[in-house]
Parts: C-alpha cells; sequence; structure tokens
C-alpha cells in the first residue's frame, strides 16, 4: 500500500449493528499509520461502549443536533491532509481505501467519491434486489463491480454525503445541516472526481445520523410552484391553494407575458429563477425558498381544495415525512385520479428525474410514499387539449423524454417516460416502438403493465387493432385484473364498433377499484366510453342522462363538444350544464371548456354567467376565451372583466398583443379598447397592430377607424 495517511471521519449512524459492521470492515483497509476517528453523542452510551472495543477508534463527543456539524467537529481534529468522511452505516467493499484515495496523486484534485447505493447525485447507483439481500451478497456484487470499472475515473460537480474524501486544506467553512460539503467553493481549488471502481452500500435507516437534524421553519406549510408564461391560470390557482397555506412560493423559469406581476398581485412571493431542461432541478430550486415545514406541490393549472384545519391537524400529527392525496387529471374525454406524494417535509425530501419527476428521500434517492390523507385535494387541467397546445407540452416532454433516455444506464422508466411522450406528441409508430425497446429491457411487473397499456393506447390511436389485441393478451397472461384490462379491451371494442359489448363490459366495471398500477380507477372515469357505447347504440336519451348524472356531481367526462351533440340528440342544450354543474366545481371546467373552440367555450360561457353573475369562474373563463373571439366579443367580456375589478385581463388587449391573429382584427381590438376605455396599453400595441396591415387591407382598416377612431382615420389617410 503506497499511499499518504488518511483520516477516517465517522458519524456514529444507524443501528449499533450498523457500526459494527463498518468498523470490522474498515479495519483490514487501514494503514499503520491511518487514523480513525468516530463522532458519537455523549448520551449514547450504547455506541459509547461498542467503541471502547475499538481500540484504533478515537471517539469524538459531541451533542451539536446538526450532523454536519458533528462531522466537522471530528475532521477539525484529522491529523492528516487527506480525510474521509464517511456514514457510519455504510456496506464496505475489502480495501476500498486504496482505489478511492488514488486519484489524489494528481494535486489538482480536491475531493473524490465512490458510487454509492441509496446515496443521491453523481455517486448514486441503484443495485439489483438480488445484491441487496445480504451484507455478502452486496460486497459479491461491489468485488464483480470493481473488476468490471477498474482504474475508471471521471470528474463531477459534486459528490454526496455518504462517503467522501477530501484535501482537508481545501475546506471551507462549516459542512452543510445533512453533511454536504461546499461543493462550490471546492471546485474553485481543484477538481471533483468520482472513483467508478469503488461501490458502497448504504443503510439509511430511519436511525441514519444524516436525517437527525430537522432544521425549525418559521412556517407549517408551503405551497411550491414552478411556472412559466401562465397568466392565464396561475391567479386561480394562488386563489384555491391559499387558505390551506402559510406561504404561496413561485418560482419563474422565464415568462415572457405577465405571470410574475399577477403572481405577486395574488399574493405569492416570486423568484426569477431559470430553466435547465430539468423539471427536478427547478423544483428543487424553488423548495430552498420556502419557509415552510412541509411542502404542498402544485402547478399552475391545478386546483388544490380542501379544509384548512384538517390539513393542518394531518401534518400535525404526521407520523411520516412524506403525504399522498388524491390527483384528479382532467381531460378533454376522461379523467382519472391517483394517489401522489404531493406534501412531504422540506429537510426531508426532494425531486429527482428530469421529466415526470418523482419524490425521493433526500439522504437515499429511494421514492417516497406515505399515508393517504383527505384534508386537501388537486384537480389537474394539464392535459386538456388547449393546455397542451398552450404549453406545447407534446414538444417540451417529448425533448426532455429523448434527453433523458440518451443515457444507457437509464432506468427502465425513462423509456416508458419516452413511450407515453411520444404518444402524446401523436407520434404513434414512435411510441410503439418505444413500448417494445421498454418491454425488452424489462421483466418487472408494473414497468411492463405500464408499457402494454401505453402499447395498447397507441395501437388504437393509430388502427393498429391486432398488435392492440396481442398487447391486451399479454397483458391478461401476467395476471392483469380486470381494473387493468377493461378499460383497454372497451376501447378495442368501440373501435371495432362493437357497442353493445363495449357497453356490457363497462357496465360490469366495479364502482371503485385501484388497478395493477396502484392507479384508483372507478366505473365513473370510465363514463366517456360508456356514454359512446350508448351513443354507438343510438340510445340518445340514456346517453344524455348517464351525462346529466356526472354534471350534477361536477364532472363533465366528454368534451364540450360531444357533450352539447349529445344533448342535443336528446332535444336539449349546453345551458343545462350551466345549470346542473355544482358552483362548487365550477372550477374544473375551465380546462375542457378553454380546449374548445371559441366559439362553443363562449358559448358556455356566457351560458355560465347568467347563471352565475359576477362570479369569478364565468370571468376567468371569458379572460381566457375572449383573446380567441371576435373583437365584438371580445368587447363584451372586457367590459364584465372591466367591471369587476379585472381590467389587467382584459381580452381586447390580449386579442391586440396576438401577433397569430390578423393585422385588420388587431387593430379593431386596440381601436375598441382605446375609444370605450381609453386604456393606455392601447397606443402602442395599435401602432404595432397598424405595421402589420398589407397594403390590401389599408383601405378597410381606414374604414374601420372612421367608425372607432375618427381622429386617427384622418391622420393615416393620404393628403
Amino acid at each position: 500500500m503506497n499511499r499518504p495517511p488518511v483520516s477516517v471521519v465517522l458519524i456514529a449512524s444507524g443501528a449499533s449493528s450498523d457500526l459494527r459492521a463498518c468498523l470490522d470492515t474498515l479495519r483490514p483497509g487501514m494503514g499503520v499509520r491511518d487514523e480513525a476517528i468516530c463522532v458519537v453523542q455523549p448520551d449514547d452510551r450504547e455506541r459509547l461502549a461498542l467503541l471502547r472495543k475499538y481500540s484504533w477508534v478515537r471517539p469524538v463527543s459531541d451533542d451539536d443536533p446538526i450532523p454536519g456539524n458533528r462531522w466537522g467537529r471530528a475532521l477539525a481534529e484529522a491529523r492528516h491532509p487527506i480525510a474521509v468522511l464517511l456514514d457510519g452505516d455504510v456496506v464496505l467493499p475489502a480495501h476500498f481505501l486504496d482505489p478511492l484515495l488514488r486519484p489524489f496523486e494528481d494535486p489538482a484534485v480536491v475531493a473524490a467519491g465512490p458510487y454509492s447505493h441509496a446515496s443521491r447525485g453523481p455517486q448514486d447507483h441503484t443495485v439489483p434486489d438480488s445484491a441487496l439481500r445480504s451484507p455478502s451478497a452486496l460486497r459479491a456484487y461491489a468485488r464483480q463491480w470493481r473488476d468490471d470499472h477498474r482504474g475508471t475515473v471521471v470528474e463531477v460537480d459534486r459528490l454526496g454525503p455518504i462517503c467522501v474524501a477530501v484535501r482537508t486544506a481545501a475546506v471551507r467553512g462549516p459542512l452543510g445541516g445533512d453533511g454536504e460539503l461546499d461543493f462550490d467553493g471546492l471546485r474553485e481549488s481543484g477538481r471533483l472526481v468520482l472513483v467508478e471502481e469503488v461501490l458502497i452500500g448504504h443503510v439509511g435507516r430511519p436511525s441514519c445520523a444524516l436525517r437527525a437534524y430537522r432544521p425549525a421553519s418559521p412556517k407549517l406549510i408551503s405551497a411550491s410552484m414552478i411556472v412559466k408564461d401562465e397568466e392565464r391560470v396561475i391567479a386561480e390557482s394562488i386563489a384555491a391553494v391559499r387558505p390551506l397555506v402559510d406561504e404561496v412560493v413561485v418560482y419563474d423559469t422565464g415568462s415572457t407575458d405577465r405571470t410574475r406581476e399577477i403572481a405577486a398581485t395574488a399574493g405569492a412571493r416570486v423568484i426569477e429563477g431559470y430553466w435547465n431542461d430539468h423539471f427536478s432541478d427547478a423544483r428543487n430550486r424553488c423548495i430552498s425558498h420556502c419557509n415552510g415545514e412541509w411542502i404542498l406541490v402544485v402547478d399552475a393549472d391545478e386546483i388544490a381544495e380542501g379544509d384548512p384545519d384538517q390539513l393542518r391537524q394531518a401534518l400535525t400529527t404526521a407520523k411520516t415525512d412524506s403525504l399522498m392525496i388524491l390527483v384528479n387529471n382532467a381531460k378533454d374525454t376522461s379523467s382519472n385520479a391517483l394517489w401522489s406524494t404531493r406534501l412531504f417535509r422540506a429537510h426531508a425530501a426532494e425531486y429527482a428525474g428530469r421529466l415526470h419527476e418523482q419524490v425521493v428521500d433526500r439522504l437515499t434517492h429511494s421514492g417516497l410514499v406515505g399515508e393517504h390523507i383527505t384534508a386537501v385535494t388537486i384537480t389537474h387541467s394539464g392535459y386538456t387539449a388547449a393546455r397542451m397546445a398552450a404549453k406545447d407540452k407534446a414538444n417540451r416532454n417529448l425533448v426532455l423524454a429523448r434527453l433523458a433516455a440518451e443515457d444507457p444506464d437509464a432506468p427502465v422508466t425513462t423509456v416508458v417516460n419516452l413511450a407515453r411522450s411520444e404518444l402524446l406528441a401523436s407520434n404513434v409508430d414512435e411510441a410503439i416502438a418505444a413500448c417494445r425497446r421498454g418491454l425488452a429491457r424489462s421483466d418487472d411487473r408494473v414497468p411492463r403493465m405500464v408499457l402494454l397499456t401505453t402499447l395498447i393506447n397507441a395501437c388504437v390511436k393509430g388502427g393498429r387493432l391486432p398488435e392492440a389485441q396481442e398487447a391486451l393478451d399479454e397483458l391478461r397472461a401476467m395476471g392483469a385484473t380486470a381494473s387493468t384490462t377493461a378499460p383497454a379491451e372497451a376501447k378495442i371494442l368501440l373501435l371495432e364498433g362493437e357497442h353493445q359489448r363495449a357497453f356490457d363490459l363497462l357496465r360490469a366495471f366495479p364502482e371503485h377499484t385501484v388497478d395493477d398500477m396502484l392507479m384508483v380507477v372507478t366505473r365513473d372515469q370510465l363514463a366517456e366510453l360508456e356514454i359512446a357505447s350508448l351513443v354507438g347504440l343510438n340510445r340518445s336519451v340514456e346517453a344524455a342522462e348517464r351525462l346529466r348524472e356526472r354534471l350534477r356531481i361536477g364532472d363533465l367526462p366528454v368534451t364540450l363538444a360531444s357533450a352539447r351533440t349529445v344533448l342535443e340528440d336528446a332535444g336539449s342544450h349546453l345551458d343545462e350544464i350551466a345549470a346542473l354543474f355544482p358552483h362548487e366545481r365550477l372550477r374544473s371546467l375551465l380546462g375542457p371548456a378553454t380546449s374548445a373552440p371559441a366559439e362553443l367555450a363562449d358559448e358556455l360561457a356566457d351560458a355560465l354567467w347568467q347563471q352565475h353573475h359576477g362570479d369569478p369562474i364565468p370571468l376567468a373563463l371569458g379572460a381566457r376565451i375572449g383573446p380567441r373571439l371576435s373583437p365584438s366579443r371580445a368587447l363584451e367580456w372586457s367590459a364584465r372583466l372591466r367591471a369587476n375589478g379585472r381590467a389587467e385581463q382584459c381580452p381586447l388587449i390580449a386579442l391586440t398583443a396576438d401577433v397569430e391573429r390578423a393585422p385588420r382584427e388587431r387593430v379593431q381590438a386596440a381601436a375598441i379598447a382605446l375609444a370605450t376605455f381609453a386604456d393606455e396599453r392601447a397606443p402602442r400595441l395599435l401602432e404595432a397592430a397598424l405595421a402589420a396591415v398589407s397594403e390590401a387591407e389599408h383601405h378597410d382598416v381606414i374604414n374601420d377607424l372612421r367608425l372607432l377612431l375618427p381622429e386617427l382615420a384622418a391622420a393615416l389617410e393620404p393628403a
């Protein structure tokens, strides 16, 4: 062993048996000049007694509640220029110190770390379940890993707190609360490297010392939102969540509209951030600005509803660091619901994943689940056609999914996300190909079922019924329950024109169940398919009555256009939606109504206005659709909004600023806003609209202005 001496600085962690196993495997790899220091709390009699059996370990007593401070205390006593900070509940391979310290032969290297199971950042490595059955199995896996990756060292931007070797002279200031070094500062001194041939296991029990620190929070609960260009929806989302939380923190990733201004006016604290094509990074940056002990994650296209008192009671009595709430995903032709980890303690969790990010344990990066609570629910409208188009979600998700899938070592979930994103972008052939790649890679039950379900949907969308049926047969062969297979089978039957068989299958579906992917599925969520089967059977009265059942409880299970057709076929009209829909559920109409053709959405918005005069929901809908209407109709909604103190959402102004609209319509809208409301924003927008008018339209535009702004028309006419 030809290397400089090292100080191994441990923090007593996990169960006593974990610390004992760590010390037993550490000793054989240490040299005669190496030292081992273990920091332990002074009242921890069990571990102090254990350390007395290891005469080569120097105990350091420290009762600081912050693990990083305890580690720093021991680091200050290290005698050697290189120290290895080591969590005490790790499973070490034999003689791991030599390869871990070899990179320090390069004086430019200031820190090095191994791969670690249940870690985070570049060091994180997912170990197969077979290697986690026992410490000996993990060490055998680590030996094979060493042989396969011998001598491989890569430069990284940061390392984790489980195991890191560092030049002590480069350490500046105190360690972080969970033991992380100042890696930004270290990079100014030299290189940080990952030693790929070394793999350690991290137990990460609830008793792990790195979990013990819970920083004091000035507030109980913060709502965390990442946003970009959400001016049409963010006010309603903030208004809904504010009664439930102590603060709303909005992290803006680069809006070019009035999102930040509207969010601040609505009562949020706005952080001007940035976007790096990574959802988890953005969410974690937002969380870092939150002051709450608990984080409630919502998006601008989501509406949170609940009982504030019940929510606070649930949080103050929670026995876990994360809680799951029901998220209802509203779509244009269907909806689904799932239990999602949207509530978690800020110190204990963070997000991981570029796309379709998940909440993970901040220390081990394992997925977090918790008990279900009903004190709050979320309705998500992000997958309606209008939201998908407005945010260009299909292309955005596809870019991120393809980036994530480029990593050859990425988990199969990245292929699942890629398949879904390809389908979302209507790339049917690419979605099918991605599904087949994922199926070839994974034998795990749940990912295969998700892939097969996605494959069926893609094949149905592409009219490839034999392949859809083949995938359905494979689902059945895996033992999938009817809660998983019945919706897919119904879609196939409807496409085949087998309306009676589809109807019988759907009528037999349970009122409430959970499918094999742990998604909540109810018969009511399949109402769109049931209504379609009734329409196909020419049973229009029954179809309309089934639709009314859903409307009465605040659910629009079909598109607005389909709803009008179903009602008109039964001798009714669209006004029934406004009459039947419960007032407390009106917000859920915003998504599907916005995604409908403008004139149809306007018809519903007007019916809602007549039914609920002065209510903010019809006004919000009018603000969203008004810019898509004719200037004369936009004037009606502008007047209503202004009369209710919402001049900043004037549809005439939004129409004028929309460069996709015809220049003549933009000129009309600006002139109406100026003549009717003397809006100070109108002159600048009018000038831009006039500049876009073609020579062929010039005469017609002048005629319009003679009626609206005669003085301007006279000034524009040739002398």
